[in-house]
């Protein structure tokens, strides 16, 4: 991977939180219930 891409990425405040944010997503996010619809 590019190392200037990595840093432009980091520089940018919206995705370094995003970047955070997805290191722990249960953390951040919390349980996610999910259901199956049945299509006939």
């Amino acid at each position: 991977m590019d190392p200037l891409k990595i840093l432009k990425a980091l520089s940018n405040p919206h995705r370094l939180d995003i970047i955070l944010w997805l290191k722990h997503p249960e953390k951040e996010f919390g349980v996610q219930v999910h259901s199956k619809t049945l299509i006939d």
